[in-house]
């Protein structure tokens, strides 16, 4: 019991000191690629979205199809 309030203590100094990042670099290449989602019914027709992402640039695509 009377080591509750040390555990405490020592548990948010290790838990709560982070070292900083290091926000120096400036890579994008986490999100580079292309994404597209499952062809899906949407009112009267089917559609297909895309979504490319290449450095700073974000294109998305939408196709409709009449049918699956």
């Amino acid at each position: 019991m009377k080591y509750i309030i040390p555990i405490i203590i020592l548990s948010f100094l290790l838990l709560g000191c982070k070292k900083d990042d290091d926000s120096s670099t400036t890579t994008t290449t986490e999100l580079e690629g292309t994404w597209k989602t499952a062809c899906h019914s949407s009112a009267d027709y089917y559609r297909i979205i895309s979504v490319a992402v290449t450095g700073t640039t974000f294109v998305e695509k939408n196709e409709y199809h009449s049918d699956s």
